[in-house]
């Protein structure tokens, strides 16, 4: 008679060991962490030794920028071509994997999401993913070759012949891709935090005065020149982009839905 009443009174325990929803417990959510955070680094590890093999072939294609200036890049250091290559590979590698990261995450959280945000989940990785790749694609074109000739241009009458290190140059682009790809992840966040409830689109356009300085400071910062007419292109993209995720913010907004369902409501009994 006590045995039935033991076990009814483990289930309703709230304690951490508790069987969730997924059939997991405290720990055995831990264990599921760690095994998609090991997928995750074996993926990175994969496409990093990838990239670094056929590096020699790919490094001619990252040089483009500075080859059509006339720029010979050199090596100052025994180590510095390996570094380079290193940091180009690790780079492209990671690239490469933050669509399998998105996925492992999503499918970890899927199980605490209801049946609505399973659905949006594949999209938004993939929304996520495009906004990366438009990032890569504003630096790389845009950004980098406007960077390299500007510093390949600067004061030429002063007598001093610049040398360009490979190790500074890969530096240099590395940096420009990696801060402009994380710049436009914001909008996908955005998106994601005002669809779930946890942030209201009228929050952020009341914040807008300070999403344009915050803009500004990005622009800034990201733009590894003082021209300031290049800082402003980037800053009017970041902005343009910033209003384009506040449109979609409205309209993905539960709480403007439900503001609108309401206004329907009252408009239909008049």
């Amino acid at each position: 008679m006590n045995r039935p009443r033991r076990a009814a009174t483990r289930r309703a325990s709230p304690v951490p060991g508790e069987q969730g929803a997924a059939g997991l417990d405290f720990f055995g959510h831990l264990e599921e962490l760690r095994r998609r955070l090991i997928t995750i680094f074996a993926a990175f590890v994969l496409a990093f030794a990838a990239f670094f093999a056929l590096m020699d072939r790919l490094m001619p294609i990252v040089t483009t920028p500075a080859d059509r200036l006339g720029i010979k890049l050199y090596a100052m250091a025994p180590f510095e071509k390996f570094a380079a290559y290193m940091k180009a590979s690790a780079l492209a590698g990671a690239t490469v994997t933050l669509p399998v990261a998105l996925a492992l995450a999503a499918l970890f959280v899927a199980p605490a999401l209801g049946p609505r945000w399973r659905r949006l989940l594949a999209p938004g990785i993939a929304i996520a993913c495009l906004f990366v790749l438009a990032g890569v694609a504003l630096a790389w074109f845009a950004l980098v070759p406007f960077a390299v000739g500007f510093f390949a241009r600067f004061a030429p009458g002063d007598g001093i012949e610049s040398l360009w290190s490979l190790a500074s140059y890969i530096s240099l682009v590395a940096g420009l891709v990696a801060a402009t790809a994380l710049v436009f992840l914001t909008p996908p966040l955005l998106l994601a935090l005002v669809g779930s409830g946890l942030v209201k689109a009228s929050t952020l356009a009341r914040g807008r005065r300070y999403a344009i300085v915050a803009i500004a400071v990005v622009a800034g910062v990201v733009t590894p020149t003082v021209d300031v007419v290049s800082q402003v292109a980037v800053g009017a993209a970041l902005w343009a982009l910033f209003e384009i995720t506040l449109v979609l913010c409205r309209i993905i907004d539960p709480e403007g839905k439900r503001r609108r369902a309401e206004k329907e409501a009252i408009d239909g009994q008049t």
